[in-house]
Order: structure tokens, then C-alpha cells, then sequence
């Protein structure tokens, strides 16, 4: 058991063989913020709590393999609790994502965010943190810092370089708080165009997006599973201007993963059409989301989401119980954690 903001260490155990040995993740997911080397040493600082399982397989110097399923239970430790998601973050290529949390009490606030990648791993960007008059640079993948009465806690990112560092942003906190990310995209010609993901505190079920895919005009969208231990199957029903449903799809996200495409790459038959999008899953921890419309000159909007009247639940889900590290054997070795 190990606990979500502590850093954590263990090492796997091997008998019979021949050394060296090298370990990899076979199935499922390690906690993100954790990482496993090739000679079986999970390490790092969990992010999120949950319950997460996975297979782990060994070879040794003769190329014999074994391979054991284990659980890691991720207490919510000394992390405050969730108060919200930024749906969108980009960085690099062109772009610069500016989060922004106020505290608007009269308590101090002690705040954390975590930046997650599409696949739900952590995500390392460059960071440049302002608190008051004073800024810090750093490269890492979380932020931690505390919010004075009525202050105010800016993060910037913008990577080196043409690639474009993609995922979304969990901000947790000890007080109540506010906020807002806005990403920019810098245009060859000089004009730049920003657009907002506001700091989201639900987690839905059901959720609306509008669409407007008419006269050049493109839409985009970004999804999140909130889900730290479990993958999240999401159905889209897309509807027309006259609320006729005309295609559904599914789109699969992986725990804490984050997805982001234009509509009519994902779903052709949008093309040229105006309505709206309802997104639905069944997993309890819920999804969130953000859409973009981008005018034919490639400058674009954010466009808020539409909550479904019964699509809303509490942002923070239970922490994860039970379970302990398992063991079992395979190809004449046992497998033992240690």
C-alpha cells in the first residue's frame, strides 16, 4: 500500500534463474507518477489514488520468462482533495498553456496539480510557476505550492520545439478555489488565437457539446476519464438541428486518459452539419470534456459544455480499498514481491 503525494519504493524479488534479469509491465497499469526499471524496482510518487492492477513478466540471461498479476492500493495519503479539472493543456509546437487558481477565502490554500498525458501516465512539461512577485522555472509533471487568502497561483507551459505536449490538468486543494487555463496558439501571421478551459468541479455521466460544422467552420473536442484505476468506454450520439440522432460512435480512454480530435475526423458523417454531441459513460468516477470552434482561417473559440440534467455527481469518488501485492508462479520460478 503506498499513498497518493508520498514517494514510494519497492523491489521485486526473483528465485531461480539466471541473472541478469529484466522486468516489464505486461498488462493493465502501474499508478501513475511510478515507474518500474529493468532490474524490477518500482519507484517514484504516486499522483492519484485508486487501485491499480497489473501484470508484470521477468526474463533472465537465458531468456526464461515468468510472469505474476499484482495489486498496489494508492491511499489518498496527505493530498488534498480534488476541486477541479482543466480538460485541455497544450504545450510546445506553437503553443502555451496559462492555468490560473485563485483563492478566493480567507483561509490559506495548499494546492497541487498533476498534468496527465493521453495515456494516462504523468506528463512532464517545462513549468514556469509566478506566486505573487517572485517565478520559478522547472521541468516536472505536478506543482505544488500554497495559495494565500484572496492570492493567486500562476503556471505557464510552452515547450521548446515543433512537438506539441498534449493532456489535461488535475488541480486538488485544501480550500476552496477557482480557476481557469487558457491555451494560445501562435499563427504564422503574427495574430495569435486563445481560447479557455474553465476549472471543471463535476464529474459528469452525461454530458452536451455543441457542434458547429458549417461553412468551414470546424469543431473540436477534448475528453478526460477521471477514473484513476479503471479504463473508461464513452458513447457519442451525435444529433442534428432538428435533434435527429444521425451517428454514434465509442471512444475507448485509458485510466486518466485524455483524448482530443477534430469531430469530422472521428465521425465523417458531421460534415456540414450544426447540433450537438451527448457524451455518456457508465463509470461512476465520470468523464469531462471541452470543444473548440475553429473558423475556416484556423483561429478559434472554446465552447463551454451543456450539463444533462441528470449527468452530475460529486467530483471526488471514494478512495480505492483493499487488496494487497500478489503472487503466482509460472515456467517452474515463483515470482515474489518483497
Amino acid at each position: 500500500m503506498s499513498a497518493a503525494g508520498t514517494a514510494y519504493s519497492l523491489v521485486f524479488g526473483l528465485s531461480g534463474g539466471i541473472a541478469p534479469y529484466n522486468w516489464t509491465v505486461l498488462a493493465g497499469a502501474i499508478p501513475p507518477g511510478l515507474t518500474l526499471s529493468s532490474g524490477g524496482i518500482l519507484s517514484g510518487t504516486p499522483a492519484t489514488p485508486g487501485t491499480f492492477q497489473f501484470t508484470l513478466k521477468v526474463s533472465d540471461a537465458a531468456q526464461a520468462a515468468t510472469q505474476a498479476a499484482f495489486t498496489l492500493v494508492v491511499t489518498a495519503g496527505s493530498q488534498p482533495p480534488r476541486a477541479g479539472v482543466i480538460s485541455q493543456v497544450a504545450s510546445g509546437g506553437s503553443w502555451k498553456t496559462t492555468i490560473t487558481v485563485l483563492n478566493p477565502g480567507s483561509e490559506p490554500a495548499a494546492v497541487r496539480i498533476n498534468f496527465f498525458a493521453d495515456n494516462g501516465g504523468m506528463l512532464t512539461l517545462p513549468l514556469t510557476v509566478i506566486e505573487g512577485s517572485g517565478s520559478t522555472t522547472t521541468a516536472g509533471s505536478s506543482v505544488q505550492g500554497t495559495i494565500p487568502p484572496r492570492g493567486t497561483l500562476i503556471v505557464e507551459t510552452e515547450a521548446a520545439g515543433s512537438t506539441i505536449l498534449v493532456g489535461w490538468a488535475e488541480v486538488r486543494s485544501s480550500a476552496p478555489v477557482a480557476g481557469f487555463a487558457i491555451f494560445r496558439q501562435k499563427h504564422g501571421s503574427g495574430v495569435d488565437s486563445e481560447g479557455t478551459s474553465p476549472l471543471e468541479s463535476a464529474a459528469l455521466q452525461t454530458y452536451l457539446q455543441p457542434m458547429d460544422n458549417l461553412s468551414g467552420f470546424s469543431t473540436g473536442i477534448a475528453l478526460v476519464n477521471l477514473a484513476p484505476d479503471e479504463p473508461a468506454g464513452i458513447t457519442a450520439i451525435l444529433y442534428d438541428e432538428r435533434g435527429l440522432e444521425f451517428v454514434r460512435g465509442a471512444i475507448n480512454l485509458p485510466p486518466n486518459g485524455h483524448t482530443s480530435f477534430s469531430v469530422t475526423d472521428l465521425f465523417p458523417a458531421a460534415a456540414g452539419k450544426r447540433g450537438y454531441i451527448e457524451f455518456r459513460t457508465d463509470r461512476p468516477a465520470g468523464i469531462m470534456g471541452l470543444g473548440l470552434r475553429f473558423q475556416p482561417t484556423l483561429s478559434f473559440t472554446s465552447v463551454p459544455i451543456v450539463r444533462a440534467l441528470d449527468g452530475h455527481r460529486p467530483a471526488e469518488g471514494a478512495a480505492g480499498r483493499g487488496g494487497m501485492p500478489g503472487t503466482s508462479t509460472g515456467a517452474g520460478r515463483r515470482l515474489r514481491a518483497r
